[in-house]
């Protein structure tokens, strides 16, 4: 939990990434929730329609401006750049192939008693003796 929030605190959102430090941006580019927040935005922002696409001096505020939110955040709008997929989607992939890793090996390490399997402390002791 602790892991999560301080992720989700150098996520680039609530202090953009271009007012980071060198340490916070390694952070936040190490940050899972930084790559989520992007993936969720830049989705989001793909299926809108080309109306909200102008630039910024159309709307009454910045805030209504695809492109303005897109330079705010330093976000990237590609899924894929010159036929290779864009850091967003690498990112994701990476982080959702080491949580399941993760998870995985916590799963066969913690329950071999209830799959029928002696625990590492008992092969230990027998591989001592």
């Amino acid at each position: 939990v602790v892991l999560c929030l301080v992720m989700l605190l150098y996520a680039g959102v609530s202090k953009p990434l271009r007012d980071m430090g060198t340490a916070e941006a390694t952070i936040a580019f190490f940050s899972p929730m930084r790559w989520l927040i992007e993936d969720l935005f830049v989705c989001t922002a793909y299926q809108m329609s080309p109306i909200f696409r102008f630039p910024t001096t159309w709307y009454k505020s910045t805030g209504d401006s695809l492109v303005a939110l897109l330079y705010g955040f330093q976000f990237t709008e590609v899924f894929y750049h010159e036929n290779w997929p864009a850091w967003n989607t690498i990112m994701t992939f990476w982080f959702g192939v080491v949580a399941r890793s993760i998870a995985f090996v916590a799963l066969n390490v913690s329950n071999r008693e209830k799959m029928g399997l002696p625990t590492y402390t008992a092969e230990f002791m027998e591989w001592m003796t």
